[in-house]
């Protein structure tokens, strides 16, 4: 009678393990969507199985007068909805914006899109939304237009 107690609590320890084992191996493959670079003039955005949703903002973009945002999609897979947001006076980066925050332009890319945003001088922080679940990077740049 012992060696069947025995079993069935092996069994069931058994079990615990792999459940656990799966959370952990879960787990590490997980959602990723980051910035991975970010300067005044320049912003590179990772996305690794990004979930449909997810969205940041991200640093402060620093426009001059006769400067555009330009935004280069090199996505394997999915959307990325990229919006300016403008920060108005505010310069600390570490004050973020409501969720709600109203793009001033927004465009959704995907695969090797490629987007221009012609917007006046100031700072503005990028709201980056996943649209399709998305995997690739995003490269933003202030340039001359």
């Amino acid at each position: 009678m012992g060696s069947k107690k025995t079993t069935k609590m092996t069994a069931v320890l058994l079990a615990v393990l792999t459940a656990f084992a799966m959370t952990v191996i879960t787990a590490c493959g997980t959602s990723d969507f980051v910035v991975t670079d970010s300067n005044e003039k320049s912003m590179m955005i990772q996305a690794d199985r990004g979930d449909k949703g997810d969205f940041f903002m991200a640093g402060t973009l620093e426009v001059a007068e006769g400067e555009q945002v330009t935004v280069d999609a090199n996505l394997e897979k999915g959307s990325v909805e990229i919006g300016l947001v403008n920060a108005g006076k505010n310069d600390d980066i570490d004050e973020v914006p409501d969720e709600d925050a109203k793009a001033q332009e927004s465009a959704e890319l995907t695969e090797l899109d490629s987007y221009t945003f012609n917007v006046g001088p100031g700072n503005y922080l990028v709201k980056a939304t996943i649209i399709e679940k998305a995997t690739g990077a995003i490269m933003i740049n202030v340039q001359q237009e």
